[in-house]
Order: C-alpha cells, then sequence, then structure tokens
C-alpha cells in the first residue's frame, strides 16, 4: 500500500529529526522457532532479509569481496526471549588467535544492544568476540559474567560465520523488549590478515559506537504474525516549498525508528 502523509497534521507520528539525530539504518528480526548455536547456518529460516556491513571506518580499505565482504541476518525467539545473529564474512587471510584484549589483533566480530533506545544519551552494552576473547563492555568497562551471551565461531571455504544467542530476558530482567518493540542495534566486524594489515567495518557509520546512538542503528522485534511493508512519500503541505526532510521518525507503542526518506521525500520500511 503506497500512502502520501504531509510532515504537519502528523508531527505526533511522522516527524523530521536533526542531522544530528539517532541515524536511520534498520532492519527487522522476524519470529523463528529455537536455533542452535553452532557455527553452522543451515538451521536458519531461508528468505531472511542480509544487511552488508561496509562502513569502513578503521585501518586499510577492502582490496575486494575475496579479501573482506561481510554481512549480518538476524531473528529472534519470542517463546525463548532470544535473539539470534548471523554474521558472515569473506576472507582470503584468516588470523584467528587469543587476542585477550587487543580489538585490532584478530578476526572478530561485535554486536551491540541498547534497550534504552535513546536518542543521543542512551545505555548500551558492546557483546565482542576478538579472536578467542568473548568479553560484554558497558560505558568502557568490561562485564565478567557473559553467560546471558553464547556465541560461535566456524571457518571454510573462505569464509568466517560468526553465530551469536543472546537472552534477552537475562540481560535485563523484568526490562527485556518482546515482539513488536523496537530496540538500538548495531553489528561490526575486524579483519587481520598474515600481512599484517587490519580492517573494521560497520554497520552504521562512525567508531566510538558504544557511546553515540547516533553511529548505531534500529531493530525491530517481530510479532509471530510478520510485519508490514509500508511505503509512503513526505512533502511540506500549503504553500511551503524546499526539499522535505530527509530523516523521519515514526513512533509508536514499541518505541520509535527513525526512516529515511530519499531526495523525493519517499520512504518505505517494515513494522
Amino acid at each position: 500500500m503506497r500512502i502520501h502523509l504531509f510532515l504537519l497534521p502528523l508531527v505526533l507520528v511522522l516527524a523530521p529529526v536533526p542531522s544530528d539525530a539517532h541515524h536511520s539504518l534498520l532492519a527487522v528480526a522476524p519470529a523463528a522457532d529455537e536455533i542452535s548455536v553452532d557455527g553452522d547456518l543451515s538451521d536458519w529460516p531461508e528468505g531472511l532479509q542480509r544487511h552488508v556491513i561496509a562502513n569502513a571506518r578503521s585501518g586499510n580499505a577492502p582490496e575486494g569481496d575475496a579479501d573482506l565482504a561481510a554481512w549480518f541476518r538476524v531473528v529472534h525467539n519470542p517463546q525463548a526471549a532470544r535473539l539470534f545473529v548471523a554474521i558472515e564474512v569473506t576472507d582470503d587471510s584468516p588470523v584467528v588467535a587469543d587476542t585477550s584484549h587487543a580489538w585490532n589483533g584478530s578476526d572478530g566480530s561485535e554486536v551491540f544492544l541498547d534497550f534504552e533506545h535513546g536518542d543521543r544519551e542512551s545505555g548500551c552494552l558492546q557483546h565482542v568476540l576478538w579472536g578467542d576473547y568473548h568479553t560484554v563492555y558497558t560505558d568502557g568497562s568490561a562485564i565478567t559474567d557473559t553467560s546471558f551471551a553464547r556465541v560461535a565461531r566456524s571457518y571454510a571455504d573462505g569464509r568466517h560465520v560468526y553465530e551469536w544467542s543472546f537472552d534477552l530476558a537475562a540481560i535485563r530482567p523484568g526490562l527485556h523488549p518482546t515482539s513488536g518493540d523496537m530496540i538500538g542495534f548495531e553489528v561490526a566486524i575486524s579483519d587481520r590478515d598474515e600481512d599484517q594489515s587490519f580492517t573494521w567495518l560497520g554497520w552504521g557509520s562512525g567508531q566510538g559506537k558504544l557511546g553515540a546512538p547516533s553511529r548505531r542503528g534500529d531493530l525491530i522485534l517481530l510479532p509471530p504474525a510478520g510485519g508490514s511493508h509500508v511505503s509512503g512519500r513526505v512533502a511540506w503541505s500549503g504553500d511551503s516549498d524546499g526539499a522535505p526532510s530527509r530523516r523521519l521518525r515514526v513512533s509508536g507503542d514499541g518505541g520509535w525508528i527513525q526512516v529515511a526518506a530519499d531526495a523525493a521525500g519517499t520512504f518505505e520500511m517494515t513494522l
């Protein structure tokens, strides 16, 4: 269904946001049955959207897809209150070691979860697997208890698989998100090659994602019945002219998300 919206009559539902506010990357997590976290993605549902991780923000630029390309998929199990993230990375020179605290010493992956989902200040957990080192950071400090997150990795035929599982109820007892809710979300990967070159890629733009909601995206936990695809166009009402806002906020009972519009004001999303 295509709808045409005007900004002024609908500011409580759809409104422009400042250019420095939370960015407009959006992913959806369909409901799924329990998945085994073992580095084998054969039990994942078919037809899931793949989100490319391609913002190079540190180190050397990839020399091509064989050197480095990355993407992720995401689902959740509403009955078990678990979120699953599958990250795949092509890499022709794998380096996996016990790098301890050296974030740039090995191949690895990172997942950021922000249940508070604030605009400019918001608590966030950074889950990392750097080489064989798995820990969780919040506000720059490491959390020794990582029992609420599981991760498995595998490498074959020039491709890393990082399979993550998060116990949403254990992370924030009594306050965890459920079907229909929206949370802040981000994925990043690190690539160390045998020639000592290094690249760090993020889904969103910028570094320092732990303390910057504007450098993370949004994730919607879809209900079991699935979501609805919505598209539309925004324009100034009356005699106002000029380009409409390129960044819009959509609010609902489950929270809010940012939506990107193109130069003509058109947008689309799944809710």
